[in-house]
């Protein structure tokens, strides 16, 4: 009787100590999950994918071929083309990870392929889930493509990215993600390549003041900003990511591709098959059909939500002369 009371004792002892640890351990798969090995730390030990077809996260990751990153300006449709990608069945492109700032608060045990792959397949699931690119969750806009693969992929994975935009390329300009991009290139071993998306400047400009002001609400409701002064602030600021983005594109070269949105909206399927192009990536007509039944039909043109000097209209024409990317865009087309 007393042995079997005192491994009844013990039997819940146990139990308690576990419980205890357990509750220690924020996530339930991250305790049991975790894997070290001479790859360093890594969360996951397999990547899901909607096919089933499950691949071990290392075998998966080795196959990644190239790493996309985004660069240009805020609101210039950004959003859009990485949504576009996302929905690829090989590709996954985290939408504002920020991968240059991110690898910089990594640990060593961090920083490693299969580490940061996982890091952009989760951002791009949930971004599926819950971001622009959920079927279920209302925003502003939505960035879904029906019967795609957004926040997943098909068995493989040939281009991973994350698109962040405007930030990056004022991160660029600094030392040390200079040499956060370079040490990424090399313990990652494959080639780097840059989208650069741009919009007509008048509504890039346009749109920036009314995101500053928190006004864009407003003038969906037909008002007129009118703020000359900030009008001008944010007219300096986009010629600031010109300069930066014109000398990435010198620095680049044919690692990055140019990307007109208004060419997005006119010609869909033709602007998606370049960028595969760009990608080497085969993309199939239903793919590109799909894409191109979510592009806007217009785009919306904020330059008149907002009042202008005549000076500042000159302005800009005359700057965007410095700059072949962008100088054959004005104000009236």
């Amino acid at each position: 009787m007393k042995r079997k009371f005192f491994f009844a004792i013990i039997g819940i002892l146990l139990v308690v100590s576990l419980c205890s640890l357990l509750r220690n351990t924020t996530d339930l798969r991250s305790f049991f999950g975790h894997s070290y090995s001479r790859r360093g730390l890594f969360f996951s030990q397999h990547a899901e994918s909607r096919d089933h077809k499950t691949k071990s996260s290392y075998e998966l990751y080795d196959g990644v071929e190239t790493l996309l990153i985004f660069v240009g300006y805020p609101r210039s449709g950004h959003t859009l083309v990485s949504s576009l990608l996302d929905a690829h069945p090989h590709v996954i492109v985290a939408n504002e990870f920020d991968i240059l700032g991110q690898w910089q608060t990594l640990d060593d045990a961090r920083r490693n392929k299969y580490f940061l792959f996982d890091q952009l397949v989760t951002n791009s699931k949930n971004e599926s889930k819950v971001g622009y690119r959920s079927a279920t969750v209302n925003h502003r806009y939505s960035y879904h493509v029906p019967g795609q693969w957004q926040g997943t992929y098909k068995s493989s994975i040939q281009v991973m990215g994350d698109k962040k935009g405007g930030k990056t390329t004022r991160q660029i300009l600094k030392k040390e993600n200079q040499q956060a991009l370079k040490e990424i290139q090399r313990v990652l071993n494959i080639p780097v390549k840059f989208v650069h998306v741009v919009r007509n400047p008048y509504d890039n400009i346009a749109t920036m003041l009314l995101r500053a002001v928190h006004k864009r609400n407003e003038a969906d409701k037909g008002a007129k900003i009118n703020d000359s002064r900030r009008l001008d602030v944010q007219i300096e600021k986009y010629f600031s990511l010109v300069q930066i983005n014109n000398k990435l594109e010198k620095t680049f070269g044919d690692s990055l591709h140019l990307l007109h949105s208004s060419q997005l909206i006119m010609e869909p399927k033709k602007t998606l098959m370049e960028i595969c192009e760009f990608l080497e990536l085969h993309c199939d007509q239903k793919y590109v059909t799909d894409c191109a039944s979510i592009v806007y039909k217009e785009g919306t043109k904020t330059r008149h939500f907002v009042v202008w000097t005549d000076k500042q209209k000159k302005l800009i024409r005359e700057k965007l002369q410095g700059f072949p990317s962008i100088k054959d865009y004005n104000f009236y087309n």
